[in-house]
């Protein structure tokens, strides 16, 4: 994605939506859509096969897989190349366990020194796409690592890269530091014309169901949430959820909400963290 075309979109919309007239509600509707699909298109050429390590295909991270494929599978969270493991397996394991080099060990874990040990580092998404350096830090705080070390399996632990100048913001370093703040802009656009829409539309289930998606869509990409964007999320969802309420909307159909505050809710833990 060129710094120039998103750049010239962003103004185009920007122009349009600073005029003295306010967009209608098709408009809008035609605003998120396009600028949904347009922020959230990632490179996907260099992802491996995610079926095969039991994960959702890339779509968010750029060269990355997804999450692990449901609630039957255990691994890395979030967008990952590392494999995801089906339950059940010896869950109830504690200590260390001894092994030979034909001991099948835990999952995420291979036979060092006679031990079932964690062994792999975790990687960067993308291996910070050649733009930055790849440190691990503590899942809670964001500070360096104790030990320096972060392996597959540690759930108090991730990798995460430390981007150069002109590439600030992105997880994986792999779009410019510009092209990232448009994109914040964007994101916080859709979510405003989601605000103004539940204001302006009668609540039905077309309606509801297009409110929903677009917040789905435009909190797909958490770093890329402003604090702005986040209050704003966590706000409408509640109307929204009465809304869907009120119309009957079926409980598969208002679950996808959650995903959206979810993401909301720990972009909003990673500004109280750091701020």
């Amino acid at each position: 994605m060129h710094d120039l075309s998103l750049k010239n979109i962003a103004d185009f919309f920007a122009s349009s939506f600073n005029s003295s007239n306010k967009p209608t509600v098709d408009e809008m509707k035609k605003f998120n859509a396009f600028s949904t699909y347009l922020i959230n298109k990632v490179n996907c050429s260099g992802a491996p096969n995610c079926s095969a390590l039991h994960r959702k295909p890339c779509s968010r991270t750029i060269n990355t897989c997804g999450v692990c494929q449901s609630g039957d599978y255990i691994g890395d969270v979030g967008d990952s190349n590392v494999p995801c493991y089906q339950f059940p397996f010896n869950k109830g394991t504690t200590g260390k366990i001894s092994c030979t080099p034909s001991t099948v060990c835990p999952p995420f874990q291979s036979c060092s020194n006679g031990v079932c040990s964690l062994t792999e580092r975790k990687r960067c998404p993308s291996d910070c796409s050649g733009h930055g350096r790849c440190q691990f830090v503590e899942r809670d705080s964001g500070s360096p690592a104790s030990t320096n070390e972060c392996f597959v399996g540690d759930s108090g632990c991730e990798a995460s890269c430390d981007c150069e100048v002109g590439f600030i913001g992105s997880s994986s370093c792999g779009i410019s530091t510009s092209d990232f703040a448009i994109k914040q802009q964007f994101r916080q656009q859709v979510i405003q014309n989601v605000v103004m829409l539940v204001d302006k539309e009668y609540p039905t289930t077309e309606s509801v169901n297009n409110w929903i998606s677009s917040l789905v869509d435009a909190t797909q990409v958490r770093e890329e949430l402003t604090e702005s964007s986040v209050a704003s999320v966590l706000n409408i969802s509640t109307l929204v959820i009465r809304s869907a309420a009120d119309v009957q909307l079926s409980f598969t159909a208002l679950s996808a909400i959650l995903s959206a505050v979810d993401l909301a809710t720990e972009r909003l833990s990673h500004f109280r963290t750091f701020n």
